[in-house]
């Protein structure tokens, strides 16, 4: 078990063997342990590295209500499937090609509802960024309460959208300022 993991799952006093309660999605897992009922797993499960597209980001939301609505729940860890490889590559660059305006519309929509559901849960929430998370991974990192990481120089931060032609927008920058501050993020 890699150290990250084992902090990770003693951080949030959740045994995976023995989970009271565990949902499965096709692109997220949600746990919640019997000897820890107080905190929830949120899994990023979408091969292979969770880039978002507009159905990870609709599971990551109703992850985060059914989460909210368990009773005892105060807690969860927002963690990948692909320890070791990658948090979340960031955005799935098809969801925006060859796409008509009201399809970007909608899918920049779904992206900003979940990131406001993750940055506004009552929940406390910690991002165990267990791999890189570019971009739209660094967006759901930085709207946790915390992060943890591993000092591994493989784990990359940061808002990486001007390489690919693209410009970040404003709640990508706020958030990433408000955890890293503004001279940073400039």
């Amino acid at each position: 078990m890699s150290f990250l993991r084992a902090g990770r799952l003693a951080a949030a006093r959740c045994v995976l063997a023995a989970p009271a309660r565990r949902r499965m999605a096709a692109l997220v897992g949600v746990e919640i342990d019997s000897d820890a009922p107080e905190v929830g797993v949120l899994t990023l499960q979408r091969p292979p590295v969770n880039s978002l597209n507009a159905a990870l980001l609709t599971d990551i939301a109703e992850g985060i209500t059914e989460l909210e609505g368990t009773p005892g729940v105060k807690a969860f860890v927002l963690a990948t499937a692909y320890e070791g490889r990658a948090f979340s590559a960031g955005l799935d660059l098809l969801e925006m090609y060859d796409r008509s305006p009201q399809e970007l519309t909608a899918f920049w929509t779904r992206l900003q509802d979940t990131w406001l559901a993750l940055y506004e849960t009552p929940l406390a929430t910690v991002a165990c960024v267990e791999g890189t998370a570019p971009a739209g991974g660094t967006l759901l990192a930085t709207a946790c309460d915390y992060r943890v990481a591993a000092n591994d120089a493989s784990i990359r931060l940061g808002l990486n959208e001007a390489a690919f032609g693209l410009v970040a927008p404003d709640f990508f920058l706020d958030s990433f300022g408000a955890v890293v501050g503004a001279r940073t993020c400039e």
